[in-house]
């Protein structure tokens, strides 16, 4: 081969390294905005963590201002009791007439605590329900947000790899169109073609495995996350 072939085959070798730069940046540019969206989830979740752990002292707060409640009408029913008792004695003709108000109150206070319990319960049980669609709702978006930012890289990376490649094929057709013996370098730039073509396929699919794996890690480390952390909160009020 004379001095002009050469330089053909060096151009076409540097126009190689150069799509490889090219790909291996824009790999790099994926990885870090996954990482990104990765952050963006796990504080998320902390959030929310915080959130039902603030909504459960809250409940416990309340459950324990009632138990005082409930103790201190107890005491004032013991008070009254004794009261009644002594105006008993004193008073025989009355007894019908306390016992009427005795079981009276009793049934009163048995009716607020039985409210009040209930009240408790819906209340948790909304909170939970609420909670879990959120949780629900925001990690369909990070999935669909992750899809689609995959979508438009890979597509991104088709249009220039292809963008390249036909200016590649287009510049090698006019030197071979302007060289006299054209036969060897044809079968060298066919060969260059093909290799070409098949780094990039590659590479691509490299780049796809890499994002699956990552979107699948992430969607188990938030369902792993998310449970034990149910379970963290709410076992010492299951106990």
């Amino acid at each position: 081969m004379d001095l002009k072939h050469v330089i053909i085959i060096i151009i076409i070798i540097i126009i190689i390294i150069i799509i490889i730069i090219i790909i291996i940046i824009i790999i790099i540019i994926i990885i870090i905005i996954i990482i990104i969206i990765i952050i963006i989830i796990i504080i998320i979740i902390i959030i929310i963590i915080i959130i039902i752990i603030i909504i459960i002292i809250i409940i416990i707060i309340i459950i324990i201002i009632i138990i005082i409640i409930i103790i201190i009408i107890i005491i004032i029913i013991i008070i009254i009791i004794i009261i009644i008792i002594i105006i008993i004695i004193i008073i025989i003709t009355t007894i019908i007439s306390f016992i009427i108000i005795i079981i009276s109150f009793i049934t009163i206070i048995i009716i607020i605590i039985s409210i009040s319990i209930s009240i408790i319960i819906i209340i948790i049980i909304i909170i939970i329900i609420i909670i879990i669609i959120i949780i629900i709702i925001i990690i369909i978006i990070i999935i669909i947000i992750i899809i689609i930012i995959i979508i438009v890289v890979v597509v991104v990376v088709v249009v220039v790899v292809v963008v390249v490649v036909v200016v590649i094929i287009i510049i090698i057709i006019i030197i071979i169109s302007s060289s006299s013996n054209s036969s060897s370098i044809i079968i060298i730039i066919i060969i260059i073609i093909i290799i070409i073509i098949i780094i990039i396929i590659i590479i691509i699919i490299i780049i796809i495995i890499i994002i699956i794996n990552i979107i699948i890690t992430v969607i188990i480390t938030i369902c792993i996350f998310f449970i034990s952390t149910v379970i963290v909160v709410f076992s010492p009020s299951l106990i």
